[in-house]
């Protein structure tokens, strides 16, 4: 580094790894959730009523992997971005905003997923 120049900060590599924990764990708790609910709809499959209740949880957990995946992909190009890459045109991807309500929304959904799935076999 020259006299006078800054040089450009680079990400922070255990913030990285972490966020990439992060994005496996919430992903695959999901997806957990959505072959935990295929299977419970497998066992019952006599019962259609409870089939047709099950989807649900099935549903909450389906969206939370595909936010999970938009929170991936949003991080990563964030992550780009701050490495000096200009990855995407599409603005609203690289958000703040963006980012924090796709992880966000990706964990409510399991909460949720994961309530309704007890609910309905308490309640069944």
């Amino acid at each position: 580094m020259t006299e006078g120049t800054l040089e450009k900060p680079s990400f922070p590599s255990n913030t990285a790894d972490a966020a990439q924990g992060l994005i496996k764990l919430v992903a695959l708790s999901n997806a957990g959730g959505v072959a935990a609910t295929i299977t419970v709809i497998g066992a019952t499959a006599k019962n259609s009523c409870l089939m047709n209740i099950l989807a649900l949880p099935l549903s909450l957990f389906s969206f939370g992997v595909v936010f999970s995946i938009a929170y991936a992909l949003s991080l990563s190009l964030r992550i780009a971005k701050h490495e000096g890459f200009e990855p995407s045109p599409i603005k609203w991807l690289v958000s703040d905003y963006f980012t924090r309500f796709s992880g966000n929304t990706a964990v409510i959904l399991f909460v949720l997923g994961c309530l309704a799935g007890a609910s309905i076999v308490a309640f069944s």
